[in-house]
């Protein structure tokens, strides 16, 4: 009885699957139909000249029946009609994941990256699939003094194969371009190209910004193969774009690709013209820290605003401050990288593996002889110096010195609110929108200011601190050992507290003092007048490791 049961719900059951895999396979076949359809309808659309009806089609196809590999064939041939080559792209890669000896497909990428116009999108998933063989890497973003972990890194992309230029002709010249540094208007020849892509989302294409183009060995006047270099600029270029543009909303006044060359003519360095870039001298070795000074400090005078005039070194600050920044931030990716603060070993070592093997980079050195030098001259000569209306070569000194001081001391968000906000473009416009950044700021409650952009010269510190990426580390405090900071101080009833917290400081504030600071509560400066001000905190017993300064207003004047 119990065996005839069970016989009966299995046979029950199975007619019940029967049944079911019966309306699937309708509902199935149904779809294809429905698909085939819409293929046929595409067609006529596309003889008709209705392109974006096309689309349509296809892409319910495609909705309906994502795994049927050549409604993208048919994709891929309206967005090539349409001129939308990274959809193209992206239809034609979709077919050969399905399919991956697929002729048509692999052929219409052959067509699109190496026939005219190279593409100026590309999905990151497709790039497995792209005949041009691409460099992938990745930007690890520092916000807030803490790395973005939490958040997707920055993806860069860019080619390093052999590459005509697009806008020669199968088989024709290379193309003459003009070089800017010749006063007599002479002209240089180029024939290859490498291209970088940059992109935020992995669910959007990768954007081309830049393109580089040079000579070939077989045109070289030097009989110099550029390969290496050449891939090399073009990622320190996607680099500082990532930099520039997400630290501080600096983008080209042009829409992307940016054309850079480089150039055997012309002087050794590089400049910026309109909105192109170049390098000089190609054939001149340089060590990687000074292709890194020389791609930082054009990119500064194309992104940033031009401050001066200056009558030396040279009119305008901005290319100065875009090498000093683009440096220190990668220094300070090496850091977020590597998990070691720079100048550790690890992060150091890691910076020199940038731009291959072998290839010191030494950002330490160059980081003390220009970031720190200036931010030490700029305490020198004081906060309040004739210099910021100055024109020579140490009045531009003392302004970067003001400017690297604000990302040490402040963040590099308080950094970009100034540049930002200044109503003009001579130095002193960035000092008085310092000002009212500072007044914003202590109007919302606090302001925090590390010990980055201390005073090292008059600071007495038993154990020197180290020259971190961006300012000064975190400093020792040992018993006897006093540091010294500046801070520009709105004028209110301002509470100081360190941190992190701990007993036994003291602070000396314009000289009034040592006044105890309570580890809990911290100390009131009382009434202060808006200026600058000078805060000492030292250290009675024990050891203390001190990274920042908090003030806080309580009450206006």
């Amino acid at each position: 009885m119990t065996r005839r049961l069970v016989t009966c719900v299995i046979v029950g059951l199975l007619a019940v699957v029967a049944g079911a895999w019966a309306v699937a396979d309708d509902e199935q076949q149904a779809a294809t139909r429905q698909v085939w359809e819409l293929i046929r309808q595409s067609r006529s659309l596309v003889l008709e000249g209705n392109l974006e009806e096309a689309e349509a089609a296809l892409l319910q196809a495609c909705t309906l029946s994502p795994d049927y590999a050549e409604v993208y064939a048919h994709l891929g041939y309206v967005y090539e009609l349409r001129e939308k080559p990274a959809q193209a792209l992206h239809a034609y890669a979709e077919l050969l994941r399905r399919r991956p000896k697929h002729e048509y497909a692999a052929s219409r990428l052959e067509h699109i990256f190496y026939e005219g116009t190279f593409p100026r999108a590309v999905f990151l998933e497709d790039l497995k699939f792209s005949p041009v063989h691409f460099v992938v890497d990745h930007c690890r973003l520092t916000i807030n003094d803490q790395p973005a972990h939490d958040r997707q890194d920055v993806t860069i992309a860019y080619t390093d194969d052999l590459l005509f230029h697009e806008e020669m002709e199968r088989e024709g010249p290379p193309v003459e371009i003009r070089v800017p540094a010749s006063p007599s208007g002479a002209t240089a020849l180029v024939n290859r190209s490498n291209y970088g892509f940059v992109g935020d989302s992995l669910k959007a294409p990768l954007e081309m910004k830049f393109v580089l183009s040079y000579p070939s060995r077989l045109i070289s006047l030097h009989q110099t193969d550029y390969r290496k270099v050449a891939p090399n600029i073009i990622h320190l270029m996607l680099r500082a774009q990532v930099y520039f543009a997400h630290y501080l909303g600096k983008l080209p006044p042009i829409e992307p690709p940016v054309k850079t060359s480089l150039l055997e003519d012309g002087p050794p360095g590089a400049e910026s013209y309109g909105s192109e870039l170049f390098f000089y001298s190609a054939h001149i070795p340089r060590t990687p820290v000074e292709w890194a000074r020389q791609v930082g400090h054009e990119y500064g005078h194309l992104v940033l605003p031009p401050v001066g005039r200056y009558m030396e070194p040279e009119s305008w600050a901005n290319g100065m401050l875009g090498e000093r920044l683009f440096i220190q931030w990668l220094a300070e990716e090496a850091q977020a990288v590597s998990g070691e603060p720079w100048p550790e070993p690890s992060a150091v070592a890691l910076l020199n593996g940038l731009l291959g093997e072998d290839a010191e980079f030494d950002a330490v050195s160059y980081l003390e002889a220009s970031c720190y030098a200036d931010m030490q001259l700029w305490h020198q000569l004081g906060p309040d110096a004739s210099h910021i209306a100055g024109t020579g070569e140490e009045s531009m000194r003392y302004w970067l010195g003001l400017m690297l001081w604000i990302q040490a001391s402040l963040g590099k968000e308080t950094l970009r609110e100034v540049i930002d906000s200044a109503p003009g473009t001579s130095p002193s416009d960035f000092l008085y929108a310092l000002k009212v950044v500072l007044q914003q700021q202590a109007a919302a409650g606090a302001i925090h200011l590390a010990v980055g952009g201390l005073d090292v010269e008059k600071s007495r510190l038993s154990t020197a601190p180290a020259q971190g990426a961006l300012g000064w580390r975190e400093v020792t405090l040992s018993p006897g050992d006093s540091v010294r900071l500046a801070a520009y101080i709105p004028g209110g009833i301002w509470q100081a507290q360190m941190a992190p917290h701990a007993s036994g400081l003291e602070v000396t504030f314009d000289g009034r003092g040592p006044l105890p600071v309570d580890s809990t509560t911290g100390l009131s400066l009382g009434a202060v007048n808006e200026g600058w001000h000078t805060i000492e905190v030292s250290n009675r017993d024990g050891i203390v490791q001190l990274h920042t300064i908090e003030l806080e207003l309580t009450d206006t004047l």
